[in-house]
Parts: C-alpha cells; sequence; structure tokens
C-alpha cells in the first residue's frame, strides 16, 4: 500500500486554520464574551479585526480527495488513481491615510497518485 503525506498535510492545515477561527466565531455566538474580537461587517462574512489593531482578517481554505477506478483496460490491467488537493487563503484589510490597504495570499497544492482513471481529470 502507498502511503503518502499530502492528504495528512492538508487535513493538518484546515484544523489549524479551523482552530484560529475558532475563537471569532465562539465570541460572535456568545454576547459579552470576547470583547477583543469583533467583526467587520463592512469587509463581509468571514472578516474579525485583529486585537488592539485595525485590521481586518479571514482565514478560510477547501480540501478535496478523489479516487477512481477503469476496468476497461486488458485483463488483469485495471487503472485506478486518485488525487488530493487543498488550498488556504489569508485575506488580511486595514484602512491607512492613503486608502484601504490589502494583503492576500492563497496557496494550494495537488498531488495525484496512480493513473489517471476516465472520470478524474488531470488539472
Amino acid at each position: 500500500m502507498l502511503h503518502h503525506p499530502v492528504p495528512g498535510r492538508i487535513a493538518a492545515l484546515l484544523m489549524a486554520m479551523s482552530a484560529l477561527a475558532a475563537p471569532a466565531a465562539a465570541a460572535e455566538a456568545r454576547p459579552g464574551a470576547g470583547a477583543s474580537v469583533r467583526a467587520c461587517p463592512a469587509l463581509g462574512a468571514g472578516f474579525y479585526a485583529l486585537p488592539g489593531s485595525d485590521t481586518c482578517v479571514k482565514i478560510g481554505g477547501r480540501a478535496r480527495y478523489e479516487s477512481g477506478y477503469a476496468s476497461s483496460a486488458p485483463r488483469g490491467a485495471a487503472s485506478t488513481g486518485s488525487r488530493a488537493t487543498g488550498m488556504a487563503f489569508v485575506d488580511s484589510r486595514t484602512q491607512t491615510e492613503a486608502g484601504p490597504l490589502r494583503a492576500y495570499v492563497r496557496v494550494g497544492v495537488s498531488r495525484g497518485l496512480g493513473a489517471t482513471p476516465p472520470g478524474l481529470t488531470s488539472r
């Protein structure tokens, strides 16, 4: 059996992002709790102010795992394959004297194993 660390790394990244976002979501759900965390509704859903600053941040991402099997190959030569992809982003915005300042970082990873059966397109 082949072992590949990419799906595990994607899951760890998403869990870390969830851990960072959980305090902000919990503070929003409980009025009066976490007074240092506040939403930034002018920027849209998911933006929260960093404590002690005017900077608003949104953290997000996604993970996807696909696998496929094709028996159309010659006898005994079935084709199997899988692919794991992940993406994470941080969107930070601050209002300055010169106007809005935005920093956006997006990181993605994709890894395929085995052959690419019909229905799983290579990207």
